[in-house]
């Protein structure tokens, strides 16, 4: 099974450079991992799309990022009922040999907390627990051979190499023992613009950041 994933264009910021960067190729699924858009910008979204479809007409599976602003996910949800939308949910399709593929997606959690999320949401540590339970009840009890995993925030501190010391705790959290103890095949996060390294492996998980200012395109994953 092919995957093409890729988060982080903030159309219409990096849009240009995505269009000019896609090229056709076979892929079963394309997985984003959020932040599509610019911040207040959820109609940059059609042109992301529309360049999308007119290269590839595989399946869409979105997460959610943190600039897809919860007051117009559902507006999302609605212009572009196409895309199967993951928000803290999970789905299991079917590959080209039979086997069954699980993927959750989700937002994602941080070890620490933003300024922001601490003073607007006060109850956002909670949710962060609330959060990793779900993901990891939903991997646990799923009956698949094979176990992706789709945040918009970083899952380990290997992908967030070359991004500020002082920031890592406010762009993801390590979630290795997670994925050792879900059995979980395939992490794929965005979030990190300054990271400089795309892939790594903890344990038998491989875990890719597909954020485009890092990659330049989309990723392609083997599954």
């Amino acid at each position: 099974m092919i995957v093409l994933a890729v988060s982080d264009v903030h159309a219409p910021r990096y849009l240009e450079s995505f269009v000019d960067r896609l090229s056709h190729c076979h892929a079963d699924i394309i997985l984003l991992a959020g932040d599509m858009v610019d911040k207040g910008n959820p109609t940059a979204f059609w042109e992301v799309f529309k360049h999308l479809r007119e290269v590839f007409d595989a399946p869409i599976v979105s997460c959610f990022g943190n600039s897809e602003w919860f007051s117009y996910r559902e507006f999302l949800k609605r212009r572009f009922p196409e895309i199967v939308w993951l928000d803290d949910e999970g789905m299991v399709i079917n590959s080209r040999n039979g086997e069954r593929v699980a993927i959750f997606g989700s937002l994602g959690v941080l070890h620490t907390p933003t300024k922001w999320q601490l003073r607007n949401y006060p109850n956002i540590i909670q949710v962060y627990q609330n959060r990793l339970h779900k993901i990891a009840r939903y991997f646990e009890t799923v009956e698949s051979e094979r176990k992706v995993l789709l945040t918009h925030y970083a899952t380990s501190r290997e992908t967030l190499t070359g991004e500020g010391e002082e920031y890592l705790d406010e762009l993801g959290c390590d979630l290795s023992d997670l994925f050792g103890s879900c059995g979980i095949d395939i992490s794929i996060h965005g979030h990190a613009h300054l990271s400089n390294v795309r892939s790594t492996k903890i344990g038998k998980t491989r875990v890719y950041n597909v954020a485009f200012p890092v990659t330049s395109g989309c990723t392609r994953i083997e599954l």
